[in-house]
């Protein structure tokens, strides 16, 4: 027969200037993929378990321990398996967005900028 596993769930929830992350304990029947768990969470009557479900449905990816996963992955007992937000931004267009501003706040106050010589 097999045993009950223990995992810890992490879901984060983006917001503009603010990260929120909530941590929950969850005692899983058995040894299961993250796809079993998504099923197993839908088949709960339990009001947050439903949440969860909802938030499996909204995530970008999957990471156990910061290191991103399939959702075919099996969960091991002790596991923390993080729900992975979608970016809200391109990193890489964040950034020229900010050199761009810097930079002409420099430009605008006569400063040097070593990049484009003042152009």
């Amino acid at each position: 027969m097999q045993e009950g596993i223990a995992i810890e769930l992490v879901v984060t929830k983006t917001q503009p200037e603010l990260n929120l992350a909530t941590s929950y304990s969850l005692e899983l029947p058995a040894t299961m993929t993250i796809e079993d768990l998504q099923l197993w969470l839908s088949s709960q009557n339990v009001k947050d378990l439903q949440g969860l479900a909802e938030a499996f449905n909204n995530a970008a990816g999957f990471a156990i321990f910061g290191k991103a996963v399939p959702a075919s992955t099996r969960l091991n007992q002790g596991d923390r398996l993080e729900l992975l937000s979608p970016l809200l931004a391109d990193p890489k267009l964040a950034r020229r967005q900010r050199v761009q501003t810097r930079r002409s706040e420099r430009a605008s106050k006569g400063q040097f900028d070593r990049w484009t010589r003042n152009r």
